[in-house]
């Protein structure tokens, strides 16, 4: 199966209530999730906290764990560490 070449996101993103609720850093890493390569078609992607990091020199492991925990109790991502 070949890799997406990229991610629609729709841009009334920035009218959602729920969206512009969650921190700058949540935002972000949502984006960096959704455009990760690796991501397949029904959105699932490996959990590599150390690679997000990455792409930020801001960012450090813990605060995309702590970043991940805000996007899971909002609903936006689902994380399965057990697998």
């Amino acid at each position: 199966m070949a890799n997406r070449g990229y991610a629609q996101i729709f841009t009334s993103i920035w009218t959602d209530d729920d969206f512009r609720k969650l921190s700058r850093a949540a935002q972000h890493l949502y984006f960096v999730l959704l455009s990760q390569p690796d991501i397949n078609y029904a959105g699932v992607l490996p959990l590599t906290e150390r690679r997000w990091a990455r792409c930020c020199t801001e960012l450090s492991r813990a605060d995309v764990e702590s970043t991940i925990e805000e996007l899971a109790d909002r609903g936006y991502v689902l994380v399965d560490y057990d697998t």
